[in-house]
Protein backbone atom coordinates (compact mmCIF):
# COMPACT_ATOMS: atom_id res chain seq x y z
CA UNK A 1 0.00 0.00 0.00
CA UNK A 2 2.67 2.59 1.00
CA UNK A 3 4.67 1.67 -2.45
CA UNK A 4 1.25 2.39 -3.87
CA UNK A 5 1.28 5.96 -2.22
CA UNK A 6 4.49 6.92 -2.97
CA UNK A 7 3.99 5.61 -6.89
CA UNK A 8 0.95 8.02 -7.13
CA UNK A 9 3.46 10.81 -5.37
CA UNK A 10 5.50 10.35 -8.44
CA UNK A 11 2.91 10.40 -10.98
CA UNK A 12 1.25 13.94 -9.67
CA UNK A 13 4.88 15.24 -9.69
CA UNK A 14 5.60 14.09 -13.34
CA UNK A 15 2.18 15.42 -14.21
CA UNK A 16 2.77 18.87 -12.49
CA UNK A 17 6.23 19.19 -13.39
CA UNK A 18 5.24 18.69 -17.40
CA UNK A 19 1.56 20.50 -17.37
CA UNK A 20 2.20 23.18 -14.96
CA UNK A 21 1.68 26.26 -17.45
CA UNK A 22 4.38 29.29 -17.79
CA UNK A 23 4.42 32.22 -16.50
CA UNK A 24 1.20 34.03 -17.07
CA UNK A 25 2.12 37.84 -16.24
CA UNK A 26 0.77 39.89 -18.75
CA UNK A 27 2.45 42.49 -20.22
CA UNK A 28 1.91 46.18 -20.31
CA UNK A 29 0.93 47.09 -24.21
CA UNK A 30 -0.68 50.21 -23.56
CA UNK A 31 0.96 52.80 -26.27
CA UNK A 32 1.23 53.96 -29.70
CA UNK A 33 3.35 52.96 -31.95
CA UNK A 34 4.63 53.84 -35.53
CA UNK A 35 3.97 51.25 -38.42
CA UNK A 36 6.67 51.74 -40.97
CA UNK A 37 7.23 50.39 -44.17
CA UNK A 38 10.81 48.23 -45.44
CA UNK A 39 12.61 49.32 -48.00
CA UNK A 40 14.94 46.77 -50.01
CA UNK A 41 16.20 47.74 -53.75
CA UNK A 42 14.32 51.03 -53.83
CA UNK A 43 11.00 48.93 -52.90
CA UNK A 44 8.93 49.74 -50.17
CA UNK A 45 6.46 47.47 -48.52
CA UNK A 46 5.06 46.11 -45.03
CA UNK A 47 7.07 43.41 -43.68
CA UNK A 48 5.04 40.18 -43.64
CA UNK A 49 5.31 39.69 -39.90
CA UNK A 50 3.47 42.84 -39.63
CA UNK A 51 1.40 41.73 -42.47
CA UNK A 52 0.63 38.33 -40.67
CA UNK A 53 -0.83 40.46 -37.81
CA UNK A 54 -3.17 43.33 -39.57
CA UNK A 55 -5.06 39.91 -41.06
CA UNK A 56 -5.64 38.83 -37.75
CA UNK A 57 -6.16 42.43 -36.06
CA UNK A 58 -8.45 43.22 -39.02
CA UNK A 59 -6.40 46.44 -39.98
CA UNK A 60 -6.89 47.89 -43.93
CA UNK A 61 -3.30 48.32 -44.34
CA UNK A 62 -4.39 48.91 -48.71
CA UNK A 63 -2.24 51.62 -50.08
CA UNK A 64 -0.53 52.43 -46.54
CA UNK A 65 3.01 53.58 -46.42
CA UNK A 66 2.66 54.49 -42.90
CA UNK A 67 0.62 54.85 -39.73
CA UNK A 68 0.21 54.35 -35.96
CA UNK A 69 -1.42 52.01 -33.77
CA UNK A 70 -2.67 52.59 -30.09
CA UNK A 71 -3.43 50.00 -27.74
CA UNK A 72 -5.42 50.37 -24.41
CA UNK A 73 -6.51 48.51 -21.74
CA UNK A 74 -5.63 45.78 -19.43
CA UNK A 75 -3.80 42.79 -21.08
CA UNK A 76 -5.26 40.51 -18.16
CA UNK A 77 -8.68 41.73 -18.90
CA UNK A 78 -8.51 42.59 -22.26
CA UNK A 79 -7.13 44.96 -25.15
CA UNK A 80 -8.36 47.49 -27.77
CA UNK A 81 -6.86 48.54 -30.71
CA UNK A 82 -6.77 52.04 -32.58
CA UNK A 83 -5.19 52.43 -35.55
CA UNK A 84 -4.81 55.14 -38.88
CA UNK A 85 -2.90 54.29 -41.94
CA UNK A 86 -2.35 57.26 -44.42
CA UNK A 87 -0.29 57.07 -47.56
CA UNK A 88 2.79 59.87 -48.13
CA UNK A 89 3.52 60.23 -44.61
CA UNK A 90 -0.06 62.37 -43.86
CA UNK A 91 -1.41 61.52 -40.60
CA UNK A 92 -4.70 63.02 -38.49
CA UNK A 93 -3.23 63.90 -34.97
CA UNK A 94 -5.84 62.09 -32.64
CA UNK A 95 -7.06 58.20 -33.26
CA UNK A 96 -10.87 57.32 -33.78
CA UNK A 97 -13.38 56.95 -31.07
CA UNK A 98 -14.67 53.92 -30.92
CA UNK A 99 -11.93 50.64 -30.89
CA UNK A 100 -11.02 49.12 -34.33
CA UNK A 101 -11.10 45.85 -32.93
CA UNK A 102 -10.92 44.55 -29.22
CA UNK A 103 -10.01 41.45 -28.01
CA UNK A 104 -10.74 39.47 -24.84
CA UNK A 105 -8.20 37.62 -21.96
CA UNK A 106 -8.49 33.68 -21.93
CA UNK A 107 -11.44 34.30 -25.03
CA UNK A 108 -8.83 35.69 -27.59
CA UNK A 109 -5.78 35.07 -26.30
CA UNK A 110 -3.55 34.01 -23.18
CA UNK A 111 -0.30 35.53 -21.64
CA UNK A 112 2.96 33.70 -21.63
CA UNK A 113 6.31 34.71 -20.56
CA UNK A 114 5.59 38.27 -20.19
CA UNK A 115 3.95 38.21 -24.12
CA UNK A 116 0.14 37.65 -25.28
CA UNK A 117 -0.03 34.61 -27.86
CA UNK A 118 -3.04 35.19 -29.78
CA UNK A 119 -4.89 31.76 -30.00
CA UNK A 120 -6.71 32.40 -33.12
CA UNK A 121 -4.02 32.10 -36.31
CA UNK A 122 -3.54 34.46 -39.17
CA UNK A 123 -3.87 34.00 -42.57
CA UNK A 124 -0.37 34.43 -44.12
CA UNK A 125 1.99 33.89 -47.09
CA UNK A 126 5.38 33.98 -47.91
CA UNK A 127 7.50 34.86 -50.96
CA UNK A 128 10.67 35.56 -49.94
CA UNK A 129 11.40 31.55 -49.87
CA UNK A 130 12.34 29.47 -52.82
CA UNK A 131 9.19 29.32 -54.12
CA UNK A 132 5.75 30.54 -53.27
CA UNK A 133 4.41 29.23 -49.50
CA UNK A 134 0.80 30.19 -48.29
CA UNK A 135 -0.72 28.95 -44.80
CA UNK A 136 -0.82 30.74 -41.28
CA UNK A 137 0.91 31.87 -38.76
CA UNK A 138 0.74 32.76 -34.82
CA UNK A 139 0.95 36.19 -33.78
CA UNK A 140 2.95 36.98 -30.45
CA UNK A 141 2.79 40.55 -28.96
CA UNK A 142 5.44 41.67 -25.98
CA UNK A 143 6.79 44.74 -24.96
CA UNK A 144 9.86 45.33 -22.44
CA UNK A 145 9.28 48.24 -20.54
CA UNK A 146 7.02 51.56 -20.67
CA UNK A 147 9.85 53.09 -23.21
CA UNK A 148 10.49 50.36 -25.46
CA UNK A 149 9.07 49.71 -28.66
CA UNK A 150 5.59 47.00 -30.06
CA UNK A 151 7.89 43.53 -30.63
CA UNK A 152 5.66 41.48 -33.17
CA UNK A 153 6.49 37.60 -33.50
CA UNK A 154 4.96 35.95 -36.49
CA UNK A 155 5.41 32.26 -36.26
CA UNK A 156 4.53 31.08 -39.93
CA UNK A 157 4.09 27.10 -40.91
CA UNK A 158 2.65 26.49 -44.60
CA UNK A 159 3.34 24.64 -47.67
CA UNK A 160 4.65 26.01 -51.29
CA UNK A 161 1.64 26.61 -53.88
CA UNK A 162 2.10 26.16 -58.20
CA UNK A 163 -0.62 28.47 -59.83
CA UNK A 164 -2.55 26.65 -61.99
CA UNK A 165 -4.61 29.25 -63.82
CA UNK A 166 -3.84 33.16 -63.16
CA UNK A 167 -5.81 36.28 -64.36
CA UNK A 168 -5.23 39.83 -63.57
CA UNK A 169 -7.34 39.69 -60.12
CA UNK A 170 -7.68 36.10 -59.23
CA UNK A 171 -5.39 33.29 -59.50
CA UNK A 172 -5.61 29.11 -58.66
CA UNK A 173 -3.06 27.88 -57.23
CA UNK A 174 -2.34 23.55 -56.26
CA UNK A 175 -0.80 23.37 -53.11
CA UNK A 176 2.57 21.01 -52.33
CA UNK A 177 1.21 19.77 -48.96
CA UNK A 178 4.90 17.49 -49.02
CA UNK A 179 6.62 21.06 -48.89
CA UNK A 180 5.85 22.36 -45.37
CA UNK A 181 7.84 24.82 -44.20
CA UNK A 182 7.93 26.79 -40.56
CA UNK A 183 9.62 30.13 -40.29
CA UNK A 184 9.55 33.25 -37.68
CA UNK A 185 10.06 36.98 -37.78
CA UNK A 186 10.12 39.46 -35.74
CA UNK A 187 9.86 43.26 -35.63
CA UNK A 188 9.59 46.29 -32.90
CA UNK A 189 7.09 49.01 -33.77
CA UNK A 190 8.99 52.60 -32.40
CA UNK A 191 6.82 53.98 -29.44
CA UNK A 192 4.99 57.27 -30.67
CA UNK A 193 5.35 60.59 -28.20
CA UNK A 194 3.13 62.93 -29.60
CA UNK A 195 4.12 66.53 -29.69
CA UNK A 196 2.78 68.76 -32.27
CA UNK A 197 5.41 71.13 -31.78
CA UNK A 198 8.11 68.70 -32.91
CA UNK A 199 7.08 69.17 -36.47
CA UNK A 200 6.51 65.31 -36.68
CA UNK A 201 6.50 64.97 -40.83
CA UNK A 202 2.88 62.33 -39.77
CA UNK A 203 1.29 65.89 -38.80
CA UNK A 204 1.67 68.08 -41.88
CA UNK A 205 -1.46 69.13 -44.26
CA UNK A 206 -2.62 67.01 -46.79
CA UNK A 207 -1.74 68.66 -50.66
CA UNK A 208 -4.30 69.45 -52.81
CA UNK A 209 -5.13 66.71 -55.08
CA UNK A 210 -3.43 67.15 -58.53
CA UNK A 211 -5.48 66.96 -61.71
CA UNK A 212 -4.61 63.47 -62.82
CA UNK A 213 -5.96 62.69 -59.88
CA UNK A 214 -8.81 65.01 -59.94
CA UNK A 215 -9.49 63.44 -64.04
CA UNK A 216 -9.48 59.40 -62.42
CA UNK A 217 -12.18 60.88 -59.74
CA UNK A 218 -14.20 61.77 -63.11
CA UNK A 219 -13.46 58.82 -64.67
CA UNK A 220 -13.71 56.23 -62.13
CA UNK A 221 -18.08 57.64 -62.12
CA UNK A 222 -20.79 55.05 -61.14
CA UNK A 223 -21.02 53.43 -64.68
CA UNK A 224 -17.42 52.42 -64.63
CA UNK A 225 -17.34 51.16 -61.13
CA UNK A 226 -20.48 49.24 -61.08
CA UNK A 227 -20.46 47.70 -57.94
CA UNK A 228 -17.56 48.99 -56.83
CA UNK A 229 -16.61 51.93 -54.46
CA UNK A 230 -13.48 54.24 -55.28
CA UNK A 231 -11.75 54.45 -52.21
CA UNK A 232 -8.61 56.75 -52.42
CA UNK A 233 -6.39 58.09 -55.66
CA UNK A 234 -3.57 59.70 -54.88
CA UNK A 235 -0.26 60.21 -57.37
CA UNK A 236 2.17 58.33 -58.78
CA UNK A 237 5.41 58.47 -60.97
CA UNK A 238 3.76 56.61 -63.29
CA UNK A 239 -0.11 57.62 -63.15
CA UNK A 240 -2.35 57.40 -60.63
CA UNK A 241 -2.82 54.89 -57.61
CA UNK A 242 -6.36 54.09 -57.00
CA UNK A 243 -8.09 51.83 -54.00
CA UNK A 244 -10.91 50.07 -54.66
CA UNK A 245 -13.23 48.04 -52.43
CA UNK A 246 -15.74 45.72 -53.80
CA UNK A 247 -18.43 43.87 -51.26
CA UNK A 248 -18.49 40.96 -53.84
CA UNK A 249 -15.66 39.04 -55.92
CA UNK A 250 -18.13 39.10 -58.29
CA UNK A 251 -18.20 42.14 -59.17
CA UNK A 252 -14.14 42.51 -59.89
CA UNK A 253 -13.76 40.85 -63.08
CA UNK A 254 -16.96 42.74 -64.86
CA UNK A 255 -15.00 46.03 -63.61
CA UNK A 256 -11.72 44.96 -65.45
CA UNK A 257 -13.61 44.06 -68.27
CA UNK A 258 -14.96 47.77 -68.43
CA UNK A 259 -11.73 49.25 -67.99
CA UNK A 260 -10.40 47.38 -71.20
CA UNK A 261 -13.43 47.87 -73.30
CA UNK A 262 -12.64 52.00 -71.97
CA UNK A 263 -9.14 51.66 -72.83
CA UNK A 264 -7.94 52.66 -69.08
CA UNK A 265 -4.18 50.92 -68.99
CA UNK A 266 -3.94 49.60 -65.59
CA UNK A 267 -1.85 47.23 -63.79
CA UNK A 268 -2.72 45.33 -60.70
CA UNK A 269 -0.25 46.31 -57.46
CA UNK A 270 -2.30 44.79 -55.31
CA UNK A 271 -4.34 41.57 -55.62
CA UNK A 272 -7.55 41.90 -53.90
CA UNK A 273 -7.98 41.06 -49.98
CA UNK A 274 -10.34 40.44 -47.53
CA UNK A 275 -10.74 42.74 -44.73
CA UNK A 276 -13.79 43.81 -43.08
CA UNK A 277 -16.37 42.30 -44.54
CA UNK A 278 -14.80 43.83 -48.46
CA UNK A 279 -12.71 43.44 -50.90
CA UNK A 280 -9.83 45.67 -51.43
CA UNK A 281 -7.25 45.95 -54.06
CA UNK A 282 -4.98 48.45 -55.87
CA UNK A 283 -4.75 49.76 -59.23
CA UNK A 284 -2.08 51.76 -60.80
CA UNK A 285 -3.58 53.99 -63.55
CA UNK A 286 -1.51 54.50 -66.17
CA UNK A 287 -0.56 57.63 -67.90
CA UNK A 288 -1.57 58.03 -71.20
CA UNK A 289 1.98 59.14 -73.21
Amino acid sequence: MKSLVIFGICLLSIYFLRYTPANQECPNLNGRYRIHPVVEYGITFMAPVFVDASRLLKLNLIGATYGEVEIRGNASEGLSFFWETKRDGVMPVSMPTSANSEWKFHKDYQCENGAIIFSRRSPANRNNLPGAYEGDAQIRLAREDSDSGLMIESTFSGHEVVSLFSYDSAHIDFPKWWSRKKMRDTIILDAVARNVASGDPLLQVTKPESQAVAHVRQVFNDKLLGGLILAGAEDHEAGVTVTLKALRSSDIKPFEDRLRAAAIPYQMKTVPIWADNSYYMELLIKAKP
